[in-house]
């Protein structure tokens, strides 16, 4: 079952990446969308179940920030849709705990979580990158080394795509002064 959660891992790793270099809001949630999906198959391989439950809520808050964004739809709506999302998480989390480590992808989640709702893309990159380096520690303490090393690369490549993102912030902020 390992292997194949490892290429499910490479096939998520594929698509989350590519979102982490999307220059809009919309783009961003319709790959993390594809990507959460095999992120949620994943963590079923490893049968790490607080992984499955958080991805899967995931999932669902993603998809359904990917159609507000399309719509441009109010910040009410994606406050909501953030609150409920946590809210089930967390409870999620405490009923699927298997030890103090579990804490970790919901640390990662509600920090992303809360950036989802501010409009600043650069922003929300930074805080993926965090959650990314939770689910790191959370993938080394269920040992799947495999898939650590696999998210320690995608950590890398987000930290470059927000760099990237940081320095053409700066340079639009530059040609409108």
């Amino acid at each position: 079952m390992k292997i194949v959660a490892e290429i499910l891992m490479v096939i998520n790793i594929l698509f989350y990446a590519w979102s982490l270099f999307a220059k809009s809001k919309t783009k961003l949630f319709l790959l993390e969308t594809i990507s959460t999906a095999f992120f949620v198959a994943q963590y079923a391989f490893l049968y790490a179940w607080v992984g499955v439950v958080i991805a899967a809520v995931d999932l669902i808050r993603v998809a359904i920030f990917y159609f507000l964004e399309k719509k441009d739809a109010p910040q009410k709506a994606k406050v909501i849709t953030v609150v409920i999302s946590w809210l089930v998480a967390l409870v999620l989390s405490i009923v699927t705990w298997a030890g103090w480590y579990c804490i970790l992808p919901l640390l990662g989640l509600t920090v992303m979580y809360i950036f989802t709702i501010i409009p600043n893309l650069t922003m929300l990159k930074i805080s993926i990158d965090f959650s990314i380096f939770c689910t790191i520690l959370y993938l080394f303490f269920v040992g799947s080394i495999f898939n650590m090393i696999l998210e320690i690369g995608l950590f890398i490549t987000c930290v470059i795509g927000t760099i990237i993102d940081i320095v053409r912030d700066n340079k639009k902020k530059k040609a409108s002064v």
